[in-house]
Formats: C-alpha cells, structure tokens, sequence
C-alpha cells in the first residue's frame, strides 16, 4: 500500500532507512496521482507545468558524456528507473544531434555524481546540467516508460493538473 508513506516502506524498498531530513520531506509531498505519458509533447507539457517524470526502461548508457554533456546508448543493457528533468529541441541541438528523433532528454541517475564523468556544459551555453545526469537522445529513450507525478501542490481548482491536461487535449 503506497497510499500512505511510511518510513518502514521505504526502508523495506531501499537499503538503509532515509535520512530524517529525507523522511519529513516525504510526507510533506505524498505523490497523489501518477500519470502515463506518451510522447516528447506531452512530457514537455507535465515538465512545464512542475510534475515530476519518472523513466523506466532498459537502456545503457554511456558512463562518459561528450563535449554537451550527451551520453550515448551502449548495447549492455540495464534495467534502471531515472528522473527526466528537461527537453532540449532548440534548432542548435537538432542540427548538431540530426538523428536524435527531435530533440535531447535531460536524465539524471541515482546512482550519484560519480557514475559518470565528462562535460557539463549544456551546448551553446555556459550553463551546467546537474552532477550524475546526462542528455539522451530522444530516438534511444522514446520505448521508455514515462509517469507524470504530482503532489497535493499540483491541483487548480480542485482538479489534478492530469485532469486538467487530458481535458485539454480532448
């Protein structure tokens, strides 16, 4: 039952207990709804609109990221969730990365800073993505699979801000 957050259950899912500072913060933003998303838009739309996204699937990558901060998919394999910060579709990047699939897929790992080494820096600027995260083609992580969470933070109006979304599109 993950209706209710406990410390023992994230214990019992994890190693060690999480820290107390980590513990408070979890009941302060219970996830209410998860969301299955499909497609570069709708992700970018949940992103935009401060849902949190996690990535299941069983992609490798690279532990070297390139001069952008791009790692490239190996042929190991690993079956890993990850958290999906941001979307770069910006024209510069889909000139430099013409077989994406439409742009780069920010991940980050929680395996910590040290999994991976290389260049920060996000093409065309001087800004850095985050320790222990990586750009990913779209075309090597598009198969994933993606949810959209939210908190009790993320309602309008009494409504999901999923509800809201879907109600949108249709």
């Amino acid at each position: 039952d993950l209706t209710r957050y406990t410390k023992a259950t994230a214990t019992k899912w994890g190693k060690r207990p999480p820290p107390e500072e980590l513990d408070r913060l979890g009941r302060m933003h219970l996830i209410r709804t998860s969301t299955r998303v499909s497609g570069m838009e709708q992700l970018r739309d949940f992103i935009s609109a401060g849902f949190g996204i996690t990535s299941c699937g069983s992609q490798s990558f690279s532990s070297v990221r390139d001069e952008n901060g791009v790692s490239r998919r190996t042929r190991a394999g690993w079956s890993h969730a990850m958290s999906l910060l941001a979307f770069d579709s910006r024209p510069t990047t889909l000139e430099r990365y013409p077989r994406c699939g439409g742009g780069l897929g920010l991940l980050v790992n929680s395996w910590g800073k040290n999994w991976i080494r290389g260049s920060r820096k996000i093409l065309g600027t001087n800004l850095l993505i985050p320790h222990g995260s990586f750009w990913a083609q779209w075309s090597d992580i598009k198969h994933r699979s993606f949810y959209a969470m939210s908190s009790a933070m993320a309602q309008r109006h009494g409504q999901s801000l999923s509800t809201l979304y879907i109600q949108k599109k249709i």
